[in-house]
């Protein structure tokens, strides 16, 4: 019954969170299951389903950290990329149409 409400408390709290909280959530509740199902017997856990599973999901929270930090580095310099383009291209056109009206002031046109 203890399991069962902190199980419930969990869910609902990473449902209102991210991926990496839900992510955690599950690898909290698939290790509280683990421990409860091997209370009171001596099983080795790591050959439990339940343990493959508690680490597979362990390894795609490492992942999913990973690509979240690969991704805010290339999102910075995206940012910084556009930026700086921005500002040479607003330039060389600011250059370009005060060349025109030279050119066609000097034409006559």
């Amino acid at each position: 019954l203890e399991l069962r409400r902190l199980a419930a408390q969990l869910l609902i709290e990473a449902s209102a969170g991210d991926m990496a909280t839900l992510l955690r959530a599950l690898v909290a509740l698939a290790a509280l299951a683990a421990l409860a199902a091997a209370s009171g017997r001596e099983v080795s856990l790591k050959e439990r389903p339940v343990m493959k599973v508690v680490r597979l999901l362990q390894d795609m929270s490492v992942q999913l950290q990973r690509d979240l930090d690969d991704d805010k580095a290339v999102h910075e310099q995206l940012d910084c990329w556009c930026k700086t383009n921005d500002k040479e291209k607003t330039q060389a056109i600011a250059v370009g149409e005060a060349k025109q009206s030279e050119l066609e002031a000097f034409l006559g046109v």
